[in-house]
């Protein structure tokens, strides 16, 4: 159920366009603390906050590759989708 939330949250507020790393914008603090929770628990990763405080950044090449493979492309906003 936590990787199924956890991908829940890239494709709706993520940024999945990098090929080192995925993003997730959010100003819930709710929402973030998942997100990060998720990130270490699932894939033993920290997760970065940017200066900001609406961005978090999973920056690793193997969860990047792991998320692609299971149907998380490298889609902008208008091409992502829930994996199937």
């Amino acid at each position: 159920p936590d990787l199924a939330y956890f991908l829940g949250l890239l494709v709706g507020d993520g940024t999945l366009t990098y090929r080192n790393a995925v993003a997730f914008t959010t100003a819930d603090r709710f929402l973030a603390d998942e997100f990060e929770r998720i990130a270490g628990e699932q894939f033993g990763c920290p997760v970065g906050r940017k200066r900001n405080g609406k961005d978090f950044v999973l920056g690793s090449r193997r969860v990047r590759e792991f998320l692609a493979v299971n149907g998380v492309g490298y889609a902008t906003a208008a091409g992502k989708a829930v994996p199937g």
